[in-house]
């Protein structure tokens, strides 16, 4: 892997794009879903979150030009190669990504059957921006598509769910009402953790075709890296289904603190998953049977 200024900055955008859009459409889910306490869901973090995702999604085209020219930062600001950037898969991956995410901030200023339409289209439309981009946008058939983009959705239901459930066991609703909202988000993430596993192991064949490319190719070795840390993550879930929960739910406020720094360290290996992702999707080839 090659790593200089222009590809560092691209990751960093790619993964500063990836979080706060799946903060954004996770909370959508995460909400609609699950029917919090609003006390616990944050509208201006979440209209934060949708900003920051698209002035990182908008940051890539510059940041691609500058890559393409080669020539200082001068290079980012060709305005004749930033149009054949935006006539590119780069472009429509972006311009769909940003559309999304628009009609997601309208959606949060609706209510009812709108609300619910609107924020189910922005949804499918930002995880659809992904497949315009990456390894599997040339890859057949489209059915791998569809599993990215469940793929992508289950990971934004499980970001999504980070804030307010942290939210939850820090005393803003009591207790037992927390313990029951992680009770049930647990409920729904076993279904999301299976998406999460069968979409992976489908997506990973077709990408990498022989098992033994995840130790013999640079591409597999960091996919390798993002399976670990997946299975780290589910070993906190689990800590937190079977131990934490049941504390929460007999009013233990040692098993809030706890809850909380385990949805903390959720959070920094979702982070290295993104960086994961970012990088593969940057500076690394496909195995050479592609």
């Amino acid at each position: 892997m090659d790593f200089d200024i222009w590809s560092i900055s691209i990751i960093l955008a790619k993964f500063i794009g990836y979080i706060f859009t799946f903060i954004a459409v996770g909370t959508f889910l995460f909400t609609q879903l699950l029917k919090p306490d609003a006390r616990i869901i944050s509208i201006p973090f979440s209209l934060l979150a949708i900003i920051f995702a698209i002035l990182a999604s908008l940051a890539l085209i510059p940041l691609n030009v500058g890559l393409f020219n080669d020539e200082g930062i001068a290079g980012m600001f060709d305005y004749q190669m930033a149009l054949v950037i935006i006539d590119s898969p780069i472009g429509t991956n972006t311009m769909t990504r940003i559309s999304g995410l628009a009609l997601l901030l309208i959606c949060f200023y609706l209510r009812g059957k709108s609300q619910k339409i609107i924020g189910l289209v922005a949804s499918l439309l930002v995880t659809w921006s992904f497949t315009q981009m990456g390894h599997l946008s040339n890859i057949e058939p489209a059915l791998a598509k569809l599993v990215l983009m469940i793929h992508l959705l289950s990971i934004a239901f499980w970001v999504g769910a980070f804030a307010p459930l942290y939210r939850a066991a820090s005393g803003i609703i009591a207790l037992p009402d927390a313990a029951d909202l992680s009770h049930r988000f647990g409920q729904l993430a076993l279904y999301i953790v299976g998406a999460l596993f069968v979409a992976g192991v489908v997506m990973s064949f077709i990408l990498l075709g022989n098992p033994s490319q995840l130790l013999t190719s640079e591409y597999g070795q960091t996919l390798g890296i993002k399976i670990l840390l997946f299975f780290s993550l589910l070993s906190l879930a689990a800590l937190n289904k079977l131990r934490l929960v049941p504390g929460l739910k007999a009013g233990q406020t040692d098993a809030a603190i706890k809850l909380r720094r385990s949805i903390a360290l959720e959070i920094g290996i979702v982070s290295a998953i993104l960086v994961a992702t970012a990088i593969l999707t940057t500076v690394t080839q496909l195995p050479a049977h592609h």
